[in-house]
């Protein structure tokens, strides 16, 4: 609730708690946050303070915001830009992100900086104006994202040249029951190709839904395996064996590559569906 005390050790989580609740929350590790279970009290500092959450960059969208991995893109694209401690203010004319968009954004900006607060101009409840996000200060910078900046990220993730693939998932963060209803309507009709593995990851409260929907069904009569209960980042030792690998999150896609030796492709979400029916990536190139 906002302005309600949160103690986490998930870094997406203390940027969507503290830039979309408008709670206050530091980021934490094991040990601090079990602390806080045990005695029921956190230190008073940092973003727990009043006067330290205001803007200090501030970014200009001059750029396609239009689906959910433009937004993944931005957060690798703010993220690279930040100096530490900063707390980004997003502005510019763009249409109001759903959640699903937002929880794509936080958690790459919190893969490619260590931010723990993005104040983004009509969204966040503490940053409804400009002026109410820089809080009376002046910004340290003013930088603007233009599309050759996200479509760069775009190709920085992806393996550069086309190849056979045979492990696809979608679901970093997890996926929303509707989320899974798009793919399902998406997939009506194909299957997946002999030999692929195509893992969804979602968590047991959005399966639930998903499964008294009748989605998980359709899913499954595709070929598609949709997973719970563990995080992906641990979860993607299901793909080992694999020849190449085909992901729709930044995020999994940065620590795949840097525990996998096979080629790792990024795209869509549809782009991975698509793969996993022809057992092929096309690189489309960007920039």
């Amino acid at each position: 609730m906002f302005g309600e005390v949160v103690v986490t050790t998930e870094s997406s989580n203390v940027l969507y708690s503290n830039s979309v609740f408008g709670a206050r929350c530091n980021g934490g590790g094991g040990i601090t946050t079990f602390c806080a279970a045990i005695c029921g009290r956190t230190p008073k500092w940092g973003l727990h303070l009043p006067e330290n959450r205001h803007g200090t960059h501030v970014f200009h969208m001059d750029c396609d915001l239009s689906t959910r991995q433009r937004w993944d893109v931005l957060g690798f694209a703010v993220g690279k830009r930040l100096a530490p401690n900063a707390i980004p203010v997003i502005c510019g004319d763009f249409e109001r992100p759903d959640t699903v968009k937002l929880k794509s954004f936080f958690t790459a900006l919190a893969t490619a900086s260590g931010c723990e607060m993005c104040l983004i101009v009509g969204v966040s409840p503490e940053a409804q104006t400009y002026e109410m996000a820089m809080g009376g200060h002046a910004p340290a910078a003013e930088l603007t994202i233009t599309d050759a900046d996200l479509n760069g990220e775009i190709d920085a993730l992806c393996h550069p040249e086309s190849g056979p693939v045979d492990f696809l998932q979608i679901g970093c963060p997890n996926m929303t029951a509707d989320e899974l209803r798009k793919v399902a309507l998406y997939m009506d009709g194909k299957t997946v190709k002999e030999g692929v593995r195509f893992c969804l990851f979602t968590n047991i409260a959005q399966y639930a839904m998903a499964q008294a929907s009748g989605t998980i069904e359709k899913l499954e009569k595709t070929g598609a395996k949709v997973l719970t209960s563990g995080c992906i980042l641990r979860t993607i030792n299901v793909a080992r064996g694999a020849k190449g690998i085909g992901l729709s999150a930044g995020k999994l896609t940065i620590c795949s590559k840097s525990e996998q030796t096979v080629p790792v492709w990024y795209g869509t979400d549809e782009e991975v569906c698509d793969a996993a029916v022809s057992g092929w990536w096309e690189v489309k190139h960007h920039a």
